[in-house]
C-alpha cells in the first residue's frame, strides 16, 4: 500500500537545493553511481534508445545501476509504441472477415506502452516536472538573438 502525501526526494536533490532538511535525512542508500549496462533482452530499437538515453542520464547524475530495470522498462516501452504506432499510421480503421469496421489493435498496444512510457520517464526524471523535482535543470547559453527583436541594456 502506497504512503500518504508526497513522495519523498533524494537526498542529493535536497542537498542541491541548500534545503535545512538534509540534517534530518540520513536514510538514503549509498549507492555506487555507474552507467548501467544494457539488458540482453531488449531489442535492437530499444537498444538504440538504451544508448541515447542512457548517456543523457549519466551525464546529469540522475542514474545508478539500481535503475537498469526501469530505464529497460522505458525503453522496451517506447520501442513497443513507436511500432504499433508505425501499424496504426497504415490503418487506423481494419475491417473484420464479416465487413465491420473497427479500430486497429496496435493501437491499444500504442496506448499502453504509451502510459509505460510516462510513468518510467517520471521514475527517471526524462520530464519537466520531474526533472524540477529533481531539482535538475539544464543550462544554456542566453539567446543572443534577441537583441534584434529588444533593446538590451
Amino acid at each position: 500500500m502506497a504512503k500518504p502525501g508526497p513522495r519523498p526526494k533524494p537526498l542529493a536533490t535536497i542537498q542541491r537545493s541548500g534545503s535545512s532538511q538534509v540534517y534530518k535525512r540520513t536514510e538514503d542508500l549509498d549507492v555506487p553511481v555507474d552507467m548501467p549496462d544494457c539488458p540482453d533482452w531488449l531489442g535492437n530499437l530499444a537498444r538504440q534508445i538504451w544508448d541515447e538515453t542512457v548517456k543523457h542520464l549519466f551525464d546529469t547524475g540522475v542514474i545508478t545501476l539500481l535503475d537498469k530495470g526501469v530505464l529497460g522498462l522505458y525503453c522496451h516501452s517506447l520501442s513497443q509504441f513507436i511500432q504499433a504506432d508505425k501499424l496504426c499510421k497504415k490503418n487506423y480503421v481494419i475491417t473484420t472477415k464479416t465487413g465491420a469496421k473497427k479500430p486497429n489493435p496496435a493501437l491499444e498496444v500504442a496506448n499502453k506502452a504509451w502510459e509505460k512510457v510516462l510513468k518510467a520517464s517520471k521514475e527517471l526524471g526524462l520530464t519537466p516536472a520531474a526533472r524540477a523535482g529533481l531539482g535538475v535543470v539544464g543550462k544554456r547559453e542566453p539567446d543572443k538573438s534577441s537583441g534584434r527583436f529588444f533593446k538590451v541594456s
